[in-house]
């Protein structure tokens, strides 16, 4: 398990290519040319299922959208329909967000809409969901911009928790 606080601009790129092979199904050899030595647990990536691959990482980026539904939705949004309350609070709580949530007069269940919540708000959300859906690697884009240092701190305590890689790309 590892954290970085990355800055490098080859990686970042390498990140974005190599989330947009996720998503894209294009060969990696194609997108990354000379960089063929990615294996997840021992298997080279591009003999993995890429759909068994798109469930394996999560993505959190610097603006997350949400969506008009309740505050608990949005955390839930992609996940089983069995997701229980508890499991909901739990994820928000490793994403620092239980505390901000519970203090709003209808606490998770607020219907979120632009002008409610401010963009560490949003971040937090959305860390939550993503780790609600449990991927083996989180990928944070600038995705603790808007969070303080604590905040920031207390997110990167949680893959230690959650035994879950973490890259960081961040600028700050």
């Amino acid at each position: 398990m590892f954290i970085h606080r990355l800055r490098s601009f080859v990686f970042n790129t390498f990140m974005i290519k190599w989330i947009s092979h996720i998503h894209s199904g294009v060969k990696l050899q194609r997108v990354m040319g000379h960089i063929q030595f990615i294996n997840i647990d021992g298997i080279p990536i591009r003999e993995l299922d890429i759909r068994w691959l798109r469930g394996k990482v999560g993505f959190v980026l610097q603006e997350p959208n949400l969506f008009h539904m309740t505050i608990k939705s949005n955390i839930k949004y992609g996940c089983s329909d069995d997701i229980k309350e508890e499991d909901i609070k739990s994820a928000a709580k490793l994403a620092y967000a239980h505390n901000f949530i519970s203090s709003l007069p209808d606490g998770y269940d607020t219907l979120v809409d632009d002008n409610l919540l401010g963009g560490g708000q949003k971040q937090w959300i959305a860390i939550a969901s993503a780790i609600l859906r449990d991927p083996a690697i989180l990928i944070l884009d600038e995705a603790t911009s808007a969070l303080d240092s604590e905040a920031e701190h207390h997110i990167k305590a949680c893959s230690f928790k959650t035994r879950r890689i973490f890259p960081f790309y961040s600028t700050k």
